[in-house]
């Protein structure tokens, strides 16, 4: 077990706390594994795995053995767990069909 407790909470200087991996290109976004006894996501914080363009979004694995809390917002951004790939498509011209 890494800790006994694992906290990401609130925003700083307009940035909201947070843990993970991202890409923002080509490549994937790495996997993110949290043993912990207990986990808080707070105060507009987030935990995310998550790609911005073409790479996959990686896994998001949270083994924690007493609780998991995901609670409260900052400014009205949510606290979440995000596993995710979000793309950007600069003008509708690039958008794939369906």
């Amino acid at each position: 077990m890494a800790s006994d407790r694992v906290e990401v909470t609130g925003i700083n200087n307009g940035l909201r706390s947070s843990l993970g991996s991202e890409s923002g290109g080509k490549g994937d976004a790495g996997e993110v594994t949290i043993e912990t006894g207990q986990l808080l996501v707070s105060d507009g914080a987030f935990v995310s795995t998550s790609s911005a363009n073409e790479g996959a979004g990686g896994n998001l694995r949270v083994f924690a053995s007493d609780r998991v809390e995901v609670i409260g917002t900052n400014d009205e951004l949510p606290s979440v767990l995000v596993p995710s790939v979000w793309v950007l498509y600069p003008t509708a011209k690039e958008m794939p069909e369906r």
